[in-house]
């Protein structure tokens, strides 16, 4: 059972975007004069906020947390619910349990801010600004709280977010371009400038990453490598204990 139900959580994790962003989608025609997409959209979006839930108490139970009357949110033993939880939290560190749940959070508001900007008039500007502030508050709590494992990791983030930051920013720059085209910048410097924002630093990151790590080897243990280069030893390799030999 508690397979299945870690099964069930990395699914959650992967649908979560594109569903609700079909439920955002069907209160976007509702509103634009098709009442009916309502009674589609609103039960998917409860349904999916309703299980989001459910995996934020038992989150709170790893943590240790009760709920207002001091009582445990689920009486599932730990371990059991850790099994369930295992991809959720074992990719992020102990002080950032709830990092997936910052990462939902960024998803479902860029899509929300794409719906809900499409019916103003004039609405791109507003859209490019309002995703521009989404990211730059998820950009400064992960420098905070630099949740991943590794440090090459909170940095390569670091980075893409950076970058997709600018690429917003140059997308704003664009829309205010289509309304006033007094803006001394031209349509190909725009586009030429937004794939370099949105490419060369993570190509850059990367590349130095590698060069950085070049020259990094295995160390074995003094022991194993005595033991493989013995011909006597069982667990000599048979190449190993042949070369031996020979020589």
């Amino acid at each position: 059972m508690d397979k299945l139900e870690g099964c069930i959580v990395i699914l959650y994790t992967l649908q979560l975007p594109t569903v609700c962003r079909i439920g955002f989608h069907a209160l976007h025609y509702s509103v634009s004069g098709m009442p009916y997409a309502l009674a589609l959209g609103l039960p998917v979006l409860v349904a999916e906020g309703l299980y989001a839930l459910k995996l934020l108490r038992h989150v709170r139970t790893l943590q240790g947390r009760t709920n207002f009357f001091g009582r445990p949110h689920t009486p599932l033993p730990l371990d059991r619910l850790l099994a369930r939880l295992r991809y959720l939290i074992a990719r992020y560190k102990p002080n950032a349990p709830f990092w997936q749940f910052v990462l939902w959070a960024r998803q479902l508001s860029l899509a929300a801010v794409h719906e809900a900007f499409t019916l103003v008039e004039g609405g791109a500007v507003l859209e490019a600004a309002a995703a521009l502030g989404v990211l730059g508050v998820a950009l400064a709590l992960h420098v905070r709280t630099q949740p991943y494992m590794h440090d090459h990791q909170n940095t390569l983030e670091t980075v893409l977010a950076a970058s997709s930051m600018g690429f917003v920013a140059l997308a704003l720059v664009w829309a205010i371009h289509d309304e006033d085209d007094a803006l001394p910048i031209t349509l190909g410097t725009l586009e030429t400038s937004m794939l370099a924002v949105l490419l060369a630093p993570a190509a850059v990151y990367l590349t130095w990453l590698c060069a950085k790590n070049r020259h990094r080897r295995f160390k074995s243990p003094r022991e194993l490598d005595e033991r493989l280069l013995d011909p006597d030893d069982v667990h000599c390799h048979p190449v190993l204990k042949s070369t031996t030999r020979l020589q």
